[in-house]
């Protein structure tokens, strides 16, 4: 049986001195790196705020153009949001990959 501490994720796990090594280590290596699992729901999440952004100032500006009764609202929200959706994809697009 080994006492494990750790005060920190990037930090090395402190053992008994008498301990032989664990399996501890592998079980890092797959957290630092990430499961398949976990990686496919970071980029849905991308997807569907990306998805959001594009949309929902569209949305808001054709409700407000019903509201005060304007007709500009609608297409400048649409092409806002457009726009905004074009540079979060840039700057995904230009993340370092590991």
């Amino acid at each position: 049986m080994s006492i494990l501490i750790v005060m920190d994720p990037n930090e090395e796990c402190r053992r008994l001195p008498h301990e032989p090594p664990t399996t501890v280590h592998k079980h890092r290596r797959r957290h630092q790196r990430g499961s398949h699992v976990g990686e496919a729901m970071v980029w849905a999440s991308r997807i569907i705020a990306i998805g959001v952004a594009m949309f929902l100032p569209g949305v808001i500006g054709g409700w407000a153009d019903d509201r005060f009764g304007l007709r500009v609202l609608g297409p400048a929200g649409f092409l806002l949001g457009f726009a905004a959706s074009l540079y979060w994809l840039s700057q995904i697009a230009a993340e370092p990959k590991d």
